[in-house]
C-alpha cells in the first residue's frame, strides 16, 4: 500500500463538508470546496505530468494547461481541458476574490466539474497521454 496522499481525497474531503452547518462560515466552506474540488485533480495530473517527464518539477498552472492544450485536438482531452479551466476559474475566485460571494451553488457546481475530471481523466485522459 501506498504512503503516498491520494489527492483524490479532497474530492472526498469536499464532498462530505458539503452537508455540513457551519453557521456564518458558509462562505468559507463554499470557497474551500471550490479550492480543494480544483486540487483533487490538478496535482493527480501535475504528478502524474511531472512522473512521465513532461512537465519539470517546478512548473506552474500554465504550464499545465499548455501541455493539455497541445493534446486537445482530441474530444476527450478538450473536454478534460475545458473543464478543468473552468474548475480553475472557480479555484481563482475562491482564493483570491475577496469581494465576490462564494455561494453553495458554486460549490456544487465545482464539486460536479472535479467529479466528471476525475471521470475523464480515470477512464480516458491518463490512459491517452500515457502513449507519448
Amino acid at each position: 500500500m501506498s504512503s503516498q496522499f491520494n489527492w483524490q481525497d479532497f474530492y472526498k474531503l469536499a464532498l462530505q463538508i458539503l452537508n455540513q452547518k457551519t453557521g456564518n462560515l458558509e462562505e468559507a466552506k463554499n470557497r474551500t470546496i471550490c479550492s480543494r474540488s480544483y486540487y483533487a485533480i490538478f496535482k493527480e495530473v501535475e504528478d502524474f505530468l511531472r512522473d512521465k517527464g513532461k512537465l519539470p518539477k517546478k512548473s506552474n498552472h500554465e504550464e499545465l494547461f499548455r501541455f493539455l492544450q497541445t493534446y486537445s485536438y482530441t474530444k476527450d482531452v478538450n473536454t478534460f481541458y475545458l473543464k478543468l479551466r473552468k474548475l480553475g476559474s472557480k479555484r481563482l475566485q475562491a482564493d483570491y476574490k475577496r469581494h465576490m460571494k462564494i455561494k453553495e451553488r458554486d460549490a456544487k457546481r465545482a464539486l460536479r466539474l472535479c467529479e466528471e475530471c476525475i471521470n475523464l481523466w480515470n477512464t480516458k485522459v491518463k490512459n491517452f497521454l500515457s502513449l507519448f
